[in-house]
């Protein structure tokens, strides 16, 4: 679990982060967004001390971060950062080995976990771990950045914007990605992202930042349902179907397709929250939909509502 209580961070007159509290529970997804300069970057690289706070307190797994040394508390952490940012006078290999190879592995044992990352992230490792960076595409290189986040089996991942500069379909690829990373890994994250669509397809919880305030902490099926402060209103009405009034999921439901879904049905005039909620509680990834007459009459899934939303 990462615990925040009363967190603040200056630089010189300017208060970056606001007295912000809030917990991560142990294999959810927290995902921060705002407006650009709204704090949230400066309040990740807070938690694995990059950069110290000016005030308040910080707990990994129970404990003071201040009480821990700051290189063997980084090393409890996986870091993403958009484009990857990956050496590139390295392997694809020798990328993803860079902390094992720190923590004193064998080079057979960092390869072999190299190997299974790859394998793992859809990058055969015979075609991709030898290549350099520069033979990548955006998205591959991300990939790349995940696995090495990933390498020393981290309990904690730390992502700032991770898809934001990736076209749409590379993005959708890595956000479904990520959705089972976050299924078979179970890796407590906080990720930060400037879209409200994304974040709702991702976390578990949603924290709004406001000029470094924490201005509202909800789940997604909450952020639409009760969103009181206005800098969470404002994101909410930035997406034009939205804004156009409540929605059903009647409007993001696709045809039905192929073999039926188990679980739950939900009905057709169901609002877009209460679908939500059932889709996050489910372990599913689709759920079926019915009409009032009970005909089967299409599917939801969290990417439908995701595309919907944009």
């Amino acid at each position: 679990m990462i615990r925040l209580e009363r967190v603040s961070r200056l630089f010189g007159e300017v208060r970056a982060v606001r007295e912000v509290s809030l917990e991560v529970e142990v294999g959810s997804t927290m995902c921060l967004v705002g407006s650009s300069g709204s704090g949230k970057t400066t309040l990740l690289r807070l938690i694995p001390r990059l950069i110290e706070p000016s005030s308040g307190t910080i707990f990994v797994d129970g404990h003071d971060t201040r009480a821990i040394d700051p290189v063997e508390l980084r090393r409890r952490f996986g870091f993403v950062i958009q484009g990857g940012a990956l050496f590139p006078h390295l392997s694809v290999s020798e990328n993803i080995g860079i902390v094992p190879r720190l923590l004193g592995w064998t080079v057979a044992r960092r390869r072999a976990r190299a190997e299974e990352l790859l394998d793992w992230m859809g990058l055969p490792p015979d075609e991709y771990a030898g290549r350099s960076p520069s033979e990548l595409s955006g998205g591959q290189q991300q990939r790349v950045g995940i696995a090495r986040a990933l390498a020393a089996d981290p309990p904690f991942l730390l992502m700032d914007e991770p898809f934001g500069s990736l076209d749409p379909v590379i993005r959708a690829e890595l956000q479904e990605l990520q959705l089972r990373l976050k299924r078979e890994l179970g890796k407590t994250t906080i990720l930060v992202t400037h879209d409200l669509a994304e974040a709702m397809l991702l976390g578990d919880m949603i924290g709004v930042l406001d000029h470094g305030e924490l201005v509202q902490l909800s789940s997604p099926e909450q952020l639409l349902e009760r969103s009181a402060a206005p800098a969470a209103r404002s994101l909410i009405e930035a997406a034009p179907t939205i804004s156009a009034g409540p929605m059903t999921v009647r409007d993001v439901m696709t045809a039905p397709a192929g073999e039926r879904p188990l679980g739950e049905a939900l009905m057709e005039d169901s609002s877009l929250a209460t679908a939500i909620e059932r889709l996050f509680e489910t372990e599913e990834t689709r759920l079926r939909v019915m009409n009032a007459t009970g005909e089967w009459v299409g599917v939801i899934s969290k990417r439908s509502v995701v595309e919907a939303l944009r």
